[in-house]
């Protein structure tokens, strides 16, 4: 009960921060005791107490910011430009990394993961089901999908690969070659992500388009507010400009 409680406060606290970052987590917790009831790692009616317990203690942070994001015209206008789609499944692909065919390969040895693991496999499920959802602000419910999926690679590489390699290669001798080139090729692929970024990031600048290039309106706009007098003068502005404002003309 202590920890249920626990996990409430901690999402009470980290939605006044990063609201979006909720979602998921309050799936994972509603979600998990079906996934441990399934496999006999738990009792349904006492897991989903526990969750119950965890999403009440969260509850009036939710119910504050919903009816911050709905009352307060600055954060309702905020949120209804803050539109974010879901990543393209190559770039979702790429950006998931040599991290995503390890956990896949946790699913071998489903039955042998205790509870924490399992949390975790419901929590990549839920947060790829997340970012699927007709909702503006998609993408950014992918946030910390690096933790479960580090968890789960760990465990399809101790749980499933080192096993098959023990199995296959049963003297000392020839582990270490074996272990030497599945390093190697976890390297390039590792790699691939900020590559991938990178160079969609200098194409965008190549293409001159914004926001890797700005508007000369927009620059001589900036330049003129910066000359202005006032430095505690408010500037209205829009979403997409907004950022420019205090970078370049100080107000």
């Amino acid at each position: 009960v202590r920890l249920a409680l626990g996990a409430g406060a901690v999402l009470f606290v980290l939605t006044f921060f990063h609201p979006y970052d909720v979602v998921a987590l309050v799936g994972t917790i509603a979600a998990t005791p079906f996934l441990f009831a399934l496999l006999g790692q738990g009792t349904l009616r006492r897991d989903l107490t526990l969750s119950a317990m965890a999403l009440a203690a969260w509850l009036p942070a939710l119910l504050y910011n919903y009816w911050l994001f709905t009352r307060n015209p600055a954060m309702r206008a905020w949120d209804l430009q803050n539109i974010m789609i879901t990543p393209t499944p190559l770039g979702l692909l790429i950006c998931l990394g040599v991290g995503l065919p390890l956990a896949l390969l946790s699913l071998l040895a489903l039955r042998r993961m205790g509870r924490p693991a399992l949390v975790l496999l419901v929590w990549l499920v839920v947060i790829l089901v997340c970012i699927q959802l007709p909702v503006r602000f998609q993408r950014r419910m992918i946030g910390g999908v690096q933790f479960p999926l580090a968890g789960l690679a760990a465990a399809g590489l101790f749980l499933v690969v080192l096993p098959w390699v023990l199995r296959v290669f049963p003297r000392p001798q020839a582990r270490v070659p074996v272990a030497l080139a599945l390093g190697l090729l976890m390297v390039p692929l590792q790699v691939s992500t900020p590559f991938y970024v990178c160079n969609a990031e200098w194409q965008r600048v190549r293409r001159v388009k914004y926001p890797a290039w700005l508007p000369a309106p927009l620059r001589a706009s900036l330049r003129y507010l910066a000359k202005a007098p006032g430095p505690e003068t408010v500037v209205l502005s829009s979403y997409d400009t907004g950022n420019y404002v205090p970078h370049y003309s100080g107000k």
